[in-house]
């Protein structure tokens, strides 16, 4: 009784502040205002990334932070907390990182979201305050290819009047949007890869120590989120499988798990001591542990989580393992490589089959001088495709090209826009 007391006061504190900003600060028109639903959380590194980089950039900027996913990702500690630990790398930025309420007054000259949930989401927002915004069209959240909710999402956003552009990460977004009439073709920027914090992995300096020289162990990893059972939709079930196809071949293989993942998943007692669980870690503690990995498997599957339902490519937990030098072993049934990597020379592209995964890591196990040759290709062609500052760069492009782009022409019916 005492909490909900206490819950129901701060609910009308709050209220009670946002409605005197509301009046006290006419005069503040931020250049940027970022809507979210999960920053600062630190697990979603390719946030923190991008939106500090837009921060540092944009003096007037704001994120208004609505913390509605953090029982998603079971973060059970209040937005104020999950802020003050952003604040202790980033004091100065922190300041300008606020807690979103629906009545205040978005007084911006362009707003920017992430994924289709949080660009319907805040719609109406948007739309209340007339601010014209930006959208980063990633897989998942909502999105999904010719799911019926998905495109009805997507209609509405790109048929609102304050829609202006989209930036997508993969080709196969930009030609679906294009393809069904959601928007032209000049609303749209394809910017390959992800504002990802790959400098501590690019640059760690640790001693990646080699098998059987510098160590004793082949090791192999999948790493991954837990949403659906066995990991399907992630391929861990088919990393399972493997892993036991493979360990009477290579006495010296060891395997690793992390994510949210269990040896109640799905059993393997006959792997023993040979497979080891970490459970969900945050980027920096990946440094050391990506330093003793030799591979990586992640032969994620499109359309099983539900239907339309798929991943980028590579997904983002393979760029970090690749950018510390890492070998990938990845399947890419959609087809968004386009070639940016070369299949056996600093990538392996696997059939989401246990036994077609087996057969490709089985030769670079034999040979592990090859394998890490294959690491140290895979971290070149990551540094190269990855840069943190460029893909920044190539964001900031599209807002500031949006903050001086003169007043659109009357908007047109949701789905009318044909290539």
């Amino acid at each position: 009784m005492l909490q909900r007391i206490k819950n129901a006061l701060s609910t009308r504190w709050n209220t009670l502040m946002v409605k005197a900003e509301n009046v006290w600060h006419t005069n503040t028109v931020h250049e940027l205002i970022i809507l979210d639903d999960i920053f600062p959380y630190a697990l979603s590194s390719f946030r923190i990334a991008e939106y500090s980089g837009y921060l540092q950039n944009i003096p007037t900027a704001v994120v208004y932070s609505s913390a509605t996913a953090f029982g998603y990702v079971k973060e059970t500690r209040p937005l104020t907390e999950v802020i003050a630990e952003y604040a202790v790398q980033h004091p100065l930025l922190a300041r300008r990182v606020v807690p979103f309420h629906p009545l205040r007054k978005l007084r911006g000259r362009l707003g920017y979201v992430m994924f289709l949930h949080n660009a319907y989401g805040f719609l109406e927002v948007l739309e209340a305050n007339k601010l014209p915004f930006v959208m980063q069209l990633f897989p998942g959240g909502n999105f999904r290819l010719n799911e019926a909710e998905s495109d009805r999402q997507l209609a509405r956003v790109c048929g609102s009047p304050c829609f202006r552009y989209i930036i997508t990460t993969q080709n196969i977004i930009r030609d679906y949007l294009v393809a069904k009439g959601f928007c032209r073709p000049e609303q749209i920027s394809c910017v390959y890869g992800l504002v990802q914090p790959l400098g501590l992995l690019l640059g760690s300096g640790v001693a990646r120590p080699a098998y059987p020289a510098g160590k004793a162990t082949l090791d192999v990893c999948f790493v991954a989120g837990k949403y659906m059972p066995e990991g399907r939709d992630k391929g861990y079930d088919l990393f399972v499988a493997a892993a036991k196809l493979l360990a009477p071949q290579f006495p010296a293989l060891r395997f690793h798990v992390v994510g949210s993942f269990s040896e109640t998943d799905i059993p393997v007692d006959e792997l023993g001591e040979r497979i080891t669980f970490y459970g969900s870690r945050p980027t920096a503690w990946f440094v050391d542990f990506y330093a003793r990995m030799d591979a990586i498997v992640s032969p994620n599957r499109s359309f099983v989580l539900a239907p339309g339902a798929f991943d980028g490519f590579p997904t983002g937990c393979c760029v970090e393992a690749g950018a510390a030098g890492v070998a990938v072993f990845c399947t890419d049934d959609l087809g968004q490589n386009g070639g940016f990597f070369t299949d056996g020379e600093d990538i392996v592209l696997l059939a989401a089959e246990a036994a077609d995964v087996a057969r490709k890591l089985a030769p670079y196990l034999a040979e592990p001088g090859r394998l890490r040759a294959l690491g140290r290709a895979t971290r070149g062609r990551m540094a190269r495709l990855y840069d943190e500052q460029a893909r920044l760069a190539d964001r900031l492009a599209v807002i500031n090209a949006q903050l001086n782009a003169p007043a659109p022409p009357e908007k047109r019916q949701p789905g009318s826009y044909h290539a």
